[in-house]
């Protein structure tokens, strides 16, 4: 989590793109935290027990269990935002999406994992009085932190104008 937050900072101050940032999210837990300038990597939770999130998105319907679009900002006139996840490496084991709203749990999806390369997707409604960020985390059966991705719900056109 520490690496994640680094990676935070780095990218606010402008060191780190983006994409890297998703990445690092997404990827995985490190065991230790060292530089992110790109000197060392730190093991990560995918070298420590074979587990890696492929892919964790946001996207606005599933169709053929994949993801129609990724997306990054919501307007408020989107009711229902669904969360997606390729998961490898944790066959025989559960995973869970936690779904938070300005940092206040308010779902826990359990997915029991059935392949080597499993997809899972969990949705939310969204009423229009709960703009701010949101966040999903996927976790193992023991509630070590996998992955997350987040999302703003709200009127992006101002969001957008403030950039």
């Amino acid at each position: 989590m520490r690496k994640v937050l680094l990676i935070c900072i780095s990218f606010y101050y402008g060191s780190v793109s983006a994409d890297t940032v998703v990445r690092h999210a997404i990827g995985a837990m490190p065991e230790t935290v060292e530089r992110v300038s790109g000197m060392k990597e730190s093991r990560s939770h995918e070298e420590t027990t074979g587990a890696n999130i492929k892919r964790a998105q946001f996207t606005s319907a599933i169709q053929d269990r994949e993801p129609v679009d990724n997306l990054v900002q919501v307007d408020k006139h989107v009711g229902r935002v669904y969360f997606f996840s390729e998961i490898t490496g944790l066959a025989g084991q559960a995973v869970i999406h936690r779904w938070e709203h300005n940092g206040r749990i308010l779902h826990e999806q359990r997915f029991d994992v059935t392949s080597r390369r499993f997809r899972a997707y969990s949705t939310k409604a969204l009423p229009a009085s709960a703009s701010g960020e949101w966040k999903v985390s996927v976790l193992d059966s023991n509630g070590i932190l996998l992955g997350f991705n987040t999302f703003i719900y709200g009127d992006t056109s101002a969001t957008a104008q403030a950039q």
